[in-house]
């Protein structure tokens, strides 16, 4: 029974490392988004639109 206990703790611990790393990424993308919106909202003002 110890050694289940023990299986299921691993298992929930390799879990909430998934979970960690997955919610770090998720943050990257949106702060990576965040930055791209910016650009196109506000082009370098050295650079013309074209019509």
């Amino acid at each position: 029974m110890y050694a289940h206990n023990g299986r299921l703790k691993q298992r929930s611990d390799e879990s909430d490392v998934s979970i960690a790393s997955f919610l770090d990424k998720a943050a990257a993308l949106e702060r990576e988004m965040a930055k791209v919106l910016e650009q196109v909202e506000q082009p370098p003002k050295n650079e013309k639109l074209e019509e």
